[in-house]
């Protein structure tokens, strides 16, 4: 993983998952490596039918609070289509490389 992204969000006291600093989507590169740690799970499933469902956009008009640290891009000009357009980016390498592996 890239170092200079941030931390996966964490749950904080209150129970509500905090995003610290800008809100990034996964490289390909990381998502394919995500959907390789899934791969035995999936296998595990034989002919079954399964359903692997990609990131949503949760944090796309607001962000986790109101805490100005966290979520810092997300006033940005374009941040809304760039995290839709990540997401479909997101969405089609993980259906490819489920279906490059079989799955």
């Amino acid at each position: 993983m890239d170092r200079e992204r941030p931390a996966l969000p964490v749950k904080g006291n209150d129970a509500v998952y905090q995003v610290e600093g800008k809100l990034v989507i996964a490289s390909k590169e990381e998502m394919r490596r995500l959907v390789n740690l899934a791969i035995p799970l999936l296998r595990a499933g034989g002919s079954c039918q399964k359903i692997v469902i990609s990131p949503a956009s949760r944090y796309k008009h607001g962000g986790c609070c109101s805490n100005r640290n966290q979520c810092t891009n997300i006033l940005e000009r374009g941040y809304a289509k760039g995290m839709e357009e990540s997401l479909l980016e997101t969405r089609v390498t993980i259906r490819d490389w489920c279906r490059r592996k079989n799955i």
